[in-house]
């Protein structure tokens, strides 16, 4: 296989999309159990399970959407509309990558199984029908990342917490609200566009980025498992308010000015000062939870 054919498959992967499912690490880390090895080892392969799958369902909606794809300007260079790669390679590749998925889950737990194929069928079924309802469309991007999270607890014995349930609603839905709002200005054929119309999706991001930093703040103060934190990691885990505050904001302000990419994975990526200011909160309140 030479490089060229690499890359046509690796773009039939969207691996760059596989930075989606980290949300899985969240109950462990936040559940301040992310420094036990075998917890460790658990999430992450609950993370590879998910890659996979994901992968499996963007190639079964590259198939659905062939037609439509091979008539768009963009999209008729992915590898399927392109005829780089066969349907037939195509549904081969899905198959293996959907099938080692739920191998991998089923060694798991059961309880990881049922979600790996959840959400399989939520996602398959969004890219046949769901993305045409609106708001229904927004809330089966929103489940599939709960459905992602409630993985991630199953698999080392936590329960969901409010707050970090809450916290991925607010923040997937600001996800899809932003892509939404950029579709508009890239004149997306997408039909519930009618309805995310750019005036009510800035008034949504704000209402969701005020709401999330509300949340946010509460869960420093209040939160689960802040009572057996040091008055150093409570110190710390407070300044990564101002992290958020400022990421969540210059991202709006990026959003308005259409300066966020369409694939918001390529924006953190690309961006220096949102992925400096990511990595100033992440390294905070990894002090604040495992440092004191």
């Amino acid at each position: 296989m030479n490089i060229s054919n690499l890359k046509n498959y690796l773009y039939l992967l969207r691996p760059e999309q596989w930075l989606k499912n980290i949300v899985i690490f969240f109950p462990a880390f936040f559940g301040l159990a992310l420094d036990n090895f075998k917890n460790a080892i658990l999430c992450t392969l609950t993370f590879i399970s998910f890659c996979l799958i994901s992968s499996s369902i963007y190639i079964v909606n590259d198939l659905i959407d062939l037609k439509k794809d091979r008539k768009h300007s963009s999209n008729s260079k992915r590898p399927i509309a392109s005829g780089l790669i066969s349907i037939q390679k195509a549904f081969v590749i899905s198959l293996i990558l959907a099938s080692a998925s739920l191998f991998i889950a089923l060694q798991l737990n059961i309880h990881v199984s049922n979600l790996i194929s959840l959400y399989f069928v939520l996602m398959v079924t969004y890219s046949l029908k769901l993305k045409n309802i609106a708001l229904v469309d927004l809330l089966c991007i929103v489940t599939g990342f709960e459905l992602r999270v409630f993985a991630g607890c199953w698999v080392i014995g936590h329960s969901m917490t409010v707050f970090l349930f809450v916290e991925v609603f607010l923040l997937c839905s600001l996800m899809v609200v932003s892509k939404r709002y950029i579709e508009n200005y890239l004149k997306s054929e997408r039909k519930t566009l009618l309805f995310y119309t750019p005036q009510k999706c800035r008034k949504s991001s704000i209402a969701v980025i005020a709401l999330s930093i509300f949340i946010y703040i509460l869960y420093c103060l209040r939160g689960t498992n802040i009572d057996v934190l040091s008055g150093y990691s409570k110190l710390l885990l407070s300044l990564s308010i101002i992290p958020v505050i400022y990421g969540l904001d210059y991202f709006y302000i990026n959003l308005i000015n259409l300066k966020i990419d369409y694939n918001l994975s390529k924006t953190i990526y690309k961006d220096w000062k949102m992925l400096l200011n990511s990595l100033i909160w992440l390294l905070l309140v990894t002090l604040a939870f495992y440092a004191f």
